[in-house]
């Protein structure tokens, strides 16, 4: 009875989680945000992230579009910075903003992230390459083939949700 609850609940998490763009406007400012759903693995039934995309757009049409980095780690490193996405080709993105850990109880271990704005070119890279692997300052997150297409997939809608 459990694997035939865990095989729906992962059916209905692939179906609504993975190749879906989220569309919120801010009633109040009109500003819109565009965001890819996070690529992550499954633990128990919360999502165990790793990395999603986003977009924003301001009501004088001004875009920003940014990429969240997450991993997990059993202990803070301090003021930390420095996040990587590796490319299965050897190359590589590197940014330098600070890392944030915030203490998950669920999963029992620091939560490890980074936002990194980018730009158009930096999206347009995500949606050809395949991603090996994602690192926030020293903790890894190495990615199944299955999840870099998933992911390609997301960046590839995020990309033409964007209005020119």
């Amino acid at each position: 009875m459990k694997k035939l609850f865990l095989s729906v609940a992962l059916a209905t998490l692939s179906l609504t989680t993975f190749g879906q763009i989220t569309k919120k406007v801010d009633e109040f400012t009109g500003e819109t945000h565009y965001s890819t759903p996070y690529l992550g693995r499954i633990r128990g039934v919360k999502m165990i992230e790793a990395i999603s995309g986003h977009v924003f757009i301001d009501s004088a049409n001004n875009k920003r579009c940014y990429i969240k980095i997450k991993c997990w780690a059993q202990s803070p490193s301090g003021n930390a910075s420095g996040a990587f996405i590796l490319f299965d080709d050897g190359s590589k993105l590197s940014f330098s903003e600070d890392v944030d850990y915030d203490y998950d109880t669920y999963v029992n271990a620091y939560e490890v992230s980074s936002f990194m704005d980018i730009d158009r070119e930096t999206l347009i890279q995500l949606t050809q390459k395949n991603i090996k692997a994602v690192r926030v300052y020293v903790h890894d997150r190495y990615l199944y083939p299955e999840e870099t297409k998933r992911l390609r997939e997301n960046f590839n809608l995020l990309l033409s949700s964007i209005p020119n």
